[in-house]
């Protein structure tokens, strides 16, 4: 018979919302950014071209129903009992998944903030037992604010606004002398719409 053998990765008790693991097993804290592909203009600022995409952060995790140090009073409480805090964990990362629940994540390296759940793996075989391992992979959750500004429709319509913006659009405007049939038909339309 196989025995299992865990390391944790580092003394501090990673969390994820109020889940509590025994051991953090495994962790990848993915952070990146997006370079255009396209070729940026000499002495165009470089950080208009660089976009950074949500962190993401996977936890591989144990959690069993016999945790060798002392787990937190509210770890405890929201478990019931230590006997089922393996059980209740499973059904809190099934409900964080089921309820898209946006969650906190404390990891050795730092605390993520506005994260949801984008995959949950639970392998089960003889080596487990009554204990939970599971990979979750997270990602942050961008949030933008709207605002709702008044405008003073008067100033708009009457005053310097539409006037600096019907200059504005004006822009290059080229011309070119009309033909003489383009002229007359112009002519045609001109009296026909105006009644002249």
């Amino acid at each position: 018979m196989s025995e299992l053998s865990i390391v944790a990765v580092n003394p501090v008790k990673v969390k994820i919302e109020e889940i509590e693991l025994d051991v953090s097993i495994r962790e990848s804290h993915q952070m990146e950014n997006e370079v255009t592909e396209y070729p940026i203009e000499t002495g165009g600022t470089i950080t208009d071209h660089i976009f950074t995409k949500p962190s993401r952060v996977t936890i591989e995790g144990f959690i069993t129903n016999s945790p060798v140090r002392e787990v937190s009073d509210s770890s405890v409480a929201r478990a019931g009992t230590r006997s089922d805090r393996a059980s209740v964990a499973f059904e809190s990362l099934k409900r964080i998944r089921d309820e898209k629940e946006i969650v906190t994540i404390i990891t050795g390296l730092m605390t993520y903030t506005d994260m949801a759940l984008t995959r949950l793996l639970i392998p089960r075989d003889k080596t487990n037992g009554q204990a939970l391992w599971f990979t979750a992979d997270f990602v942050k959750v961008s949030f933008a604010r709207s605002e709702t500004i008044q405008i003073d429709e008067l100033q708009v319509i009457n005053g310097t606004d539409k006037q600096a913006a019907s200059e504005a659009d004006k822009g290059n405007v080229s011309t070119t002398t009309a033909s003489p049939e383009q002229s007359d038909a112009a002519t045609i339309l001109y009296n026909l719409t105006l009644g002249k």
